[in-house]
């Protein structure tokens, strides 16, 4: 049977896509898969692709109908494991296939493609590296105005690179304080509607980028015509570029930069430019927001039914107060004037660990020295005790004495001498105080 009588079912499907690099995804899923039912090689032996009728294999493949669906599957997941770079990529391959033959009426039940893909599970899969605000400012140094303004929308929308290269110039909103991009359905990978913002530091780059995007999508369109190669571009795209370039683009800058690294299992790159959506969900999850992230993000798998019901003037409200988290290079005079503060607070901090010495130093002296009054309290109450009780003693010792030792003879002398004493001062103390101190 010949493709050229039917309809071309592979090309027709990978067109609905206009995300090309989804579109290339499923078409080479496809091709693997007859490759892997025919017993077909993708190289020669000098290493140059074999060309092959994959859409009049097809043809054939769907008109065997005593085929066995499940063991071809089976079969390809096994090829897969075997010629993939990693398990996941060997699951995604499977995960395009297994639609494509399901679009075309090839039943095949959701057990056995878990069952299947149960072994791919696992895996050397790529351990990325951790993407921060310094290793994304250090690769964007050497970039160009498009690259930034890439790779900043990335990193403040929390976008897949798929949504981004299928936004139109009327899906963003340049005007809206944070600038609003709408993410239609067709091109959402979980096929919902949804909206998200970027950073005033990613419009600035996108102002930028805006001026000369022309030039780009011309400079690009005379590189095709030098290689004999005819593109069709969709010229209302924000980013009329492929995945694959992108891509390149950030591996790039990464080597540029000195950053480029591989993974020492799966020998892929573990900066990778997925990456900076993690960033992005990371940074807005770490500053108390993960919902708010999720929801951006299109992860609508975490959100309850409330928050999906928010508008978009809360979000974006909710969005501005959190966004210098996504801010990715801090401007030189902004960095001065942080160091300047840091200097200060370095400062104030030795003068405060200073006065904080010296105040418990007092501290321990005062303690010392209440002791010290509290002993001595302690030591003359109890000298004042013993005093009295000395005085007492006295007392009682004396009035003895005196009730003893004076007999009553000796009291009538004493009453008597008392008495002569006081007949003699009488006189005395009648007289004026001037004539008593001439008369002496």
């Amino acid at each position: 049977m010949a493709a050229k009588n039917n309809i071309k079912k592979i090309a027709a499907f990978v067109d609905k896509y206009s995300n090309k690099g989804t579109g290339a995804g499923y078409k080479g899923a496809i091709e693997g898969f007859l490759r892997c039912i025919f017993g077909l090689q993708k190289m020669d032996n000098e290493g140059h692709k074999i060309t092959h009728d994959y859409e009049t294999l097809f043809d054939q493949y769907l008109s065997e109908k005593k085929r066995d669906k499940v063991a071809d599957i089976t079969a390809y997941s096994e090829c897969l494991v075997r010629d993939c770079v990693s398990h996941q990529s060997a699951r995604q391959q499977l995960t395009y296939a297994v639609k494509f033959l399901r679009a075309h009426g090839i039943n095949i039940l959701k057990d056995d493609i878990q069952d299947i893909k149960r072994e791919c599970k696992g895996g050397a899969a790529t351990i990325d590296k951790v993407m921060d605000h310094n290793v994304i400012c250090k690769a964007l140094k050497g970039s160009d105005i498009r690259s930034r303004a890439l790779v900043l929308t990335l990193a403040s929308s929390g976008l897949r690179i798929g949504e981004l290269l299928s936004i139109k110039m009327s899906d963003i909103d340049m005007n809206l304080n944070p600038c609003m991009i709408n993410v239609r359905a067709e091109y959402a990978k979980n096929g919902h509607a949804r909206y998200t913002f970027i950073s005033t530091e990613a419009r600035d780059a996108i102002f930028d980028y805006l001026k000369v995007r022309d030039e780009y999508i011309a400079r690009a369109d005379r590189h095709s015509e030098t290689l004999g190669v005819k593109t069709q571009r969709e010229a209302d795209l924000l980013f009329p570029v492929t995945d694959s370039s992108v891509n390149k683009m950030w591996e790039t800058l990464l080597k540029n930069a000195g950053l480029y690294t591989r993974d020492e299992k799966s020998g892929r790159n573990q900066y990778r430019i997925h990456s900076l959506r993690k960033f992005f969900i990371s940074q807005l999850s770490m500053a108390g927001a993960r919902t708010l992230a999720e929801h951006l993000a299109g992860h609508t798998g975490y959100l309850d039914a409330s928050y999906r019901q928010v508008s978009p003037e809360f979000a974006a409200r909710e969005y501005l107060k959190l966004q210098s988290v996504l801010i990715v290079c801090i401007p030189e005079n902004i960095k001065a004037g942080i160091k300047m503060a840091d200097e200060k607070i370095g400062v104030l901090m030795e003068k405060t660990e200073l006065q904080t010495e010296s105040i418990e130093g007092m501290k321990i002296i005062n303690a010392q020295l209440r002791q010290q009054m509290a002993q001595i309290q302690e030591e003359t109450k109890n000298d004042m005790a013993a005093m009295r009780e000395q005085m007492g003693i006295l007392t009682d010792t004396i009035n003895t004495i005196m009730e003893t030792m004076v007999t009553p003879g000796a009291k009538l002398a004493l009453k008597r001498d008392a008495a002569e004493g006081a007949a003699i001062a009488e006189p005395l103390l009648k007289q004026s105080p001037g004539k008593r101190t001439s008369k002496k």
